[in-house]
């Protein structure tokens, strides 16, 4: 995941990723032999990449992101955009 967080800092895109539908956040997808990880990212601030969350999915059905996972996600992407507007002041 270093790796991918690193590529994205360069600019450049990494094989495991996907853009998050309905929110401005890309996911790293891992897998080893047994467990999935997965880091969520987002770029809504200029020049930083601000993760917003990393997590083992525990769901041995199917590949959608669990929903509790997504509004944690949600609630701290609005947190940073609170931090992005005070920073234009």
């Amino acid at each position: 995941m270093g790796f991918a967080l690193k590529r994205a800092q360069e600019g450049k895109n990494y094989k495991n990723t996907k853009r998050l539908k309905g929110i401005k956040a890309i996911e790293i997808i891992e897998r080893d032999k047994s467990e999935t990880y997965r880091a969520v990212y987002t770029t809504e601030m200029k020049n930083i990449i601000c993760v917003l969350h990393v997590f083992q999915k525990k769901s041995k059905r199917g590949i959608k992101t669990p929903i509790q996972e997504i509004n944690l996600i949600k609630q701290r992407l609005k947190e940073i955009k609170k931090l992005k507007q005070v920073g234009k002041r």
